[in-house]
């Protein structure tokens, strides 16, 4: 076949895709979030520090049978990890980090977070880049499926149609990277934008909406920095009454000396 025949089959293709174009079907998406559990150790390797898993057997494992999650959750919880006992309980706690059986590189784990985070917290144009180049392209095993069931009856029966059964589109989801990146995924096609906590040492994404004045990530978070900004303002005001100046009470407290002086009188 030589240059000319690729331009007839490429025209004739085309004129077909004009004929018979995608047809647009709307149908309810339903992702099954369910991760397999597994145990897991870290070990040394010639290649560095990596996490190993094995499969549970028994009740423990659920019998190897897939256990559903929350992938939101999941996510706050991932975006928190701070240290390898943290990495460790958390991947004991869902299970399966991806569809291989290799040993995890505690590194990849933590690069993983970085990149997660920097891109929830950017524009959704990036977001939407990203995904068109490929970066949170994954593979999910999709069904089509009927359901009967007693609400979608009294919906049919409102609608006055003759159908028993509604179908509907299945995405599984079978391991933690799985749901990392489908979380991310849905987040960007519903337009959600994300903001940093207010808290130092969390600083994990959580979504904003409109008007939302929301500055931490949870209520655990938010009560935790009350509690601190309380303690450092009986600290400013105990030492401003012993007659230190603002720029020592400043130095004790971590914070700027217009900081220390606005605690101390609020």
């Amino acid at each position: 076949m030589d240059l000319r025949d690729l331009k007839k089959v490429s025209q004739s293709l085309a004129v077909e895709r004009q004929l018979h174009p995608p047809r647009t079907v709307f149908l309810p998406v339903r992702f099954c979030f369910q991760i397999c559990k597994v145990d897991w150790n870290a070990v040394d390797t010639t290649s560095g520090r990596q996490l190993t898993q094995h499969v549970i057997a028994g009740n423990k494992g659920f019998y190897g049978l897939p256990c559903p999650v929350d992938p939101w959750h999941m996510r706050e919880e991932f975006l928190g990890l701070k240290t390898e006992s943290d990495m460790l309980r958390f991947l004991t706690k869902y299970g399966r980090w991806d569809d291989s059986k290799d040993n995890v590189p505690v590194d990849s784990i933590m690069d993983l977070q970085v990149e997660l985070r920097e891109l929830l917290l950017s524009p959704r144009q990036i977001r939407l880049l990203a995904y068109r180049l490929g970066w949170m392209n994954r593979k999910f095993t999709f069904s089509l499926r009927w359901e009967k069931n007693s609400a979608i009856q009294a919906r049919i029966a409102a609608k006055k149609t003759t159908n028993n059964a509604t179908s509907f589109c299945v995405v599984e989801c079978g391991s933690i990277t799985d749901v990392l990146f489908a979380s991310v995924q849905i987040d960007l096609l519903d337009g959600a934008k994300f903001g940093t906590c207010a808290r130092p040492d969390c600083q994990v994404p959580f979504r904003v909406t409109f008007n939302h004045k929301r500055k931490y990530c949870s209520q655990p978070c938010a009560h935790l920095e009350s509690v601190r900004r309380n303690r450092k303002k009986k600290t400013s005001r105990k030492l401003r009454a012993q007659g230190r100046s603002w720029n020592n009470i400043a130095k004790v407290l971590h914070v700027g000396s217009k900081t220390a002086k606005r605690l101390a009188t609020s």
